[in-house]
């Protein structure tokens, strides 16, 4: 694969992933993408590649590998009584 690709944007704001990249990373046509704002530009993301992301940023604040999210969650949703 080559290290740059160029591309226009079209009308409404298009622009057209070349097909080697489509290929590479996955994408289909259909397929929703997320874009992702950063210093540089836009990126352009699968969703799973995306929900990684935000998980990993989010795992960064949590002290320890052995704290479960969805259980903490839980616990406290089901001891709040303002919840129910």
């Amino acid at each position: 694969m080559r290290e740059c690709f160029r591309a226009k944007i079209a009308h409404a704001g298009r622009v057209v992933i070349p097909a080697e990249l489509r290929r590479e990373y996955g994408f289909s046509e259909g397929e929703e993408v997320v874009l992702w704002p950063c210093a540089d530009g836009i990126e352009i993301l699968s969703p799973a590649t995306a929900l990684k992301r935000a998980q990993d940023r989010v795992r960064s604040y949590i002290p320890g590998d052995d704290i479960d999210l969805t259980d903490e969650l839980l616990t406290a949703r089901t001891s709040d009584e303002s919840l129910r």
